[in-house]
C-alpha cells in the first residue's frame, strides 16, 4: 500500500513538472525532425535530399528494347539509374565559385564514377502505353565515410593543384551531451533573384566581410559525419523554431531530485536534445548564390558560441530555404561531361 502511495505521488510530481515547464513529450520523435522537412532539388531523372543527404537516380528500361529479357531490361535500368547519379552529381554546387564538373575538366567526375557505391532504394514494374518497364532508383550518401564528400575530398587530397581547401584533423573529441546545439540560418526572407542555393561547402559571413564558417575550419570528422549545411523547408516562424525544444537538462536534473525512482526517466534522458539559435540571413554571395551572410551584430555571438560549444567547428547547421515551387529542373549535361561517361 505505501508502495503504491509512493509510487502515485511519484506520478503526480513528474506531471506537475511537465504542466509548470508547459512541457508534456508526445512521442519519441527528434525536435529537429518535428520542426524542419527535406528541402528536395528534383530533376528529371532523380533527385537531391539535401537534409537527409542522398541523392537518387531514377533509370527505366523496356524488355521490348532488351531481347524481351526482363533481367536484361533491370540491368539496363540499374545502369542507367547509376548514369543518372552522376550526372545530377555533376551539377552539385562545391563553393561559391565551382560546380563538381568543373574539376579537373571533367576527370574529378570520372574518377569519382569508380569510387561512387550505389545502394538499391526502390524497384517497380510498370506499364506505358501498354509496354511494360521497369523502373529502378538507386541512391548514393552524400556524408558518412561512403558518402559523396568524403570520396571527392580523399580524392582532392592528392590532386591540391586542384584544389587548396581542406578540413581539420581533429579539432577536438566529440562529447555526450545532453543538449546539441544548432545554428539555424532562416534564409526564407531574401529578396527575388538571392535565394539560396545548396552547396557542399557554403561558406557563413559577416556582412563586414569576415568569414565565420569554411570549408578549412571545420573538424573533419564532423564535416564527413554531417556534411557542412542541411537545407530543409519549415512553415514555423523563427520565435517558435528558437524557443521550443525538448526537455532541458536543467529540467530533467530537477525530475530527478524530485523523485527516487531514476528509471522512470532513463530513456528519456539518453535522447539527443536540440538548442536552436535562430539567425536570419540578409544577403546571398557568389555565382551561385550558396554563401549566406549575417548581421555583425549576429556575428559576434556566432563566434562566442562557437567558443562554447564549436557549433560552427562541428558543423551543426542548419539552412531553411524556400519551399520549393512545382516543376521539374532538367538535368544538367555540361559541357566537361561529355568525355568519358556514357550519356545514353
Amino acid at each position: 500500500m505505501l508502495k503504491n502511495k509512493f509510487a502515485l505521488k511519484n506520478g503526480y510530481v513528474i506531471l506537475l513538472v511537465f504542466i509548470a515547464a508547459g512541457i508534456f513529450p508526445s512521442d519519441s520523435r527528434s525536435t529537429d525532425n518535428d520542426k524542419f522537412s527535406p528541402y528536395i532539388e528534383r530533376f528529371s531523372n532523380g533527385r537531391i535530399d539535401w537534409d537527409n543527404g542522398m541523392i537518387y537516380g531514377i533509370g527505366k528500361a523496356y524488355p521490348d528494347m532488351n531481347d524481351g529479357s526482363r533481367a536484361m531490361a533491370a540491368r539496363a535500368a540499374r545502369v542507367t539509374a547509376m548514369q543518372s547519379i552522376l550526372k545530377i552529381s555533376a551539377g552539385v554546387n562545391l563553393d561559391d565559385q565551382t560546380v563538381l564538373d568543373q574539376l579537373g575538366k571533367g576527370q574529378v567526375l570520372i574518377h569519382l564514377k569508380a569510387l561512387i557505391r550505389p545502394i538499391d532504394h526502390s524497384s517497380e514494374w510498370k506499364t506505358e502505353n501498354n509496354r511494360p518497364y521497369i523502373e529502378i532508383t538507386l541512391k548514393t550518401p552524400i556524408s558518412g565515410v561512403e558518402g559523396l564528400t568524403a570520396k571527392l575530398l580523399g580524392h582532392l587530397k592528392n590532386n591540391t593543384d586542384i584544389w587548396h581547401d581542406f578540413p581539420k584533423k581533429i579539432i577536438a573529441p566529440e562529447k555526450e551531451e545532453d543538449v546539441e546545439s544548432w545554428l539555424v540560418i532562416d534564409a526564407r526572407g531574401l529578396a527575388r533573384g538571392k535565394s539560396i542555393q545548396p552547396a557542399l561547402f557554403p561558406k557563413i559571413k559577416s556582412e563586414t566581410g569576415e568569414t565565420l564558417y569554411e570549408l578549412k575550419t571545420v573538424d573533419e570528422k564532423a564535416l564527413q559525419n554531417r556534411g557542412m549545411a542541411r537545407y530543409v523547408v519549415t512553415d514555423e516562424s523563427k520565435e517558435h523554431i528558437e524557443g521550443q525544444t525538448n526537455l532541458s537538462k536543467e529540467l530533467l536534473y530537477a525530475i530527478q531530485k524530485l523523485i527516487s525512482a531514476k528509471e522512470a526517466l532513463a530513456d528519456e534522458k539518453k535522447k539527443k536534445r536540440s538548442r536552436f539559435i535562430v539567425k536570419d540571413a540578409i544577403e546571398t554571395e557568389g555565382i551561385s548564390k550558396v554563401n549566406l551572410i549575417i548581421s555583425k551584430d549576429d556575428a559576434s555571438q556566432l563566434k562566442a558560441e562557437d567558443a562554447s560549444s564549436m557549433i560552427l567547428k562541428k558543423c551543426r547547421i542548419i539552412v531553411i530555404v524556400n519551399s520549393p515551387i512545382g516543376g521539374i529542373k532538367g538535368c544538367l549535361d555540361p559541357l566537361f561531361f561529355l568525355s568519358g561517361i556514357d550519356r545514353s
